[in-house]
């Protein structure tokens, strides 16, 4: 709900189902970008965890929320395991990376 941003996209970094980073869409970045940057001040390790992005339209509803080609990258980059993301139709998919 921070997000001032139409699509408010939401990106949770979770290590053994325990949240330990979030972030979300601004002006400038992702939310895949600001949850690592968040994760990068709490000095956690990246390796093998799960992202979890959800995307609420204007309307409230789930939209599809998965990263687009530049924060995939990110992620394998930065060693992620997976990530799972919201659909159009309110379910949720997982890339493993």
């Amino acid at each position: 709900m921070k997000s001032n941003r139409e699509q408010r996209h939401a990106s949770i970094i979770f290590d053994h189902g325990k949240p330990i980073g979030m972030g979300y869409n601004d002006g400038d970045n992702h939310a895949e970008d600001n949850a690592i940057f968040d994760l990068n001040i709490n000095g956690e390790n990246k390796r093998n965890k799960i992202m979890v992005n959800i995307r609420l339209t204007r309307a409230g509803r789930i939209g599809l929320a998965k990263p687009c080609p530049a924060c995939l990258n990110l992620l394998k980059e930065k060693k992620f395991r997976k990530v799972i993301y919201s659909t159009n139709e309110g379910t949720f998919k997982e890339i493993y990376l």
